[in-house]
């Protein structure tokens, strides 16, 4: 019985389109990395005018506006913060603020806080991951030494690649140095993965860190 081969041009056809579906998997996936690196990007510098504008027109940082429920207009009560110039994680203005930021439109999207509830889609916004964001008063970030700042925590579940390349972009690249650091908190309390290798972010990308930028 006579059996035929793959002549040496079919093998050779079959070798490039097999190449050509891996680059096209490839790129696609360094595609979307980036549009995602983008958005975190984003995400915190729309934050940071947003927190600005809050403060030039109310002279009060938003969750801890003491006059919210006289200055704003919620969907039912605003709940005031307690005006000590600090946005707090106890009593939860850090939550607050995303209800301060929303009603007084200088963000995109509808949360509502009701004073006791965590932290949840309906009253936080997430990052591309599904990490759900904070703004608070805290030193929960690398080197802190204690020192508490009002910072942006971009949310967990964000791969450490990814933050290595926003860190790159916009700060100095070094995780414990910066305005741009790595933080192991989040608002579900999970541990993180092995994000840092000593002054660096992991480069074997592990799926759940978290970063702050330091206002």
């Amino acid at each position: 019985m006579n059996q035929k081969g793959f002549t040496l041009t079919e093998i050779s056809i079959s070798l490039v389109v097999i190449g050509l579906i891996v680059a096209g998997v490839l790129k696609g996936q360094s595609m979307i990395r980036n549009a995602r690196v983008h958005s975190l990007i984003t995400l915190q510098s729309e934050t940071q005018t947003a927190f600005n504008a809050f403060v030039d027109r109310y002279r009060a940082l938003p969750g801890d506006y003491a006059a919210a429920s006289t200055a704003l207009r919620c969907p039912s009560t605003c709940i005031n913060g307690n005006g000590n110039g600090r946005i707090d994680i106890v009593p939860r203005e850090n939550i607050l603020v995303w209800t301060h930021l929303s009603v007084a439109g200088l963000i995109i999207g509808s949360f509502t806080y009701n004073g006791s509830t965590p932290a949840s889609t309906e009253n936080t916004p997430a990052n591309p991951y599904g990490g759900l964001l904070d703004v608070a008063y805290t030193d929960s970030y690398a080197n802190s030494n204690g020192v508490k700042r009002h910072n942006i925590n971009l949310g967990s579940m964000i791969p450490s690649d990814v933050l290595s390349e926003v860190d790159r972009k916009i700060d100095d690249g070094n995780p414990l140095s910066g305005k741009f650091r790595f933080s192991d908190w989040s608002h579900d309390g999970n541990p993180m993965d092995a994000c840092i290798v000593s002054t660096m972010w992991n480069s074997e990308s592990q799926p759940n860190c978290g970063a702050v930028w330091i206002m």
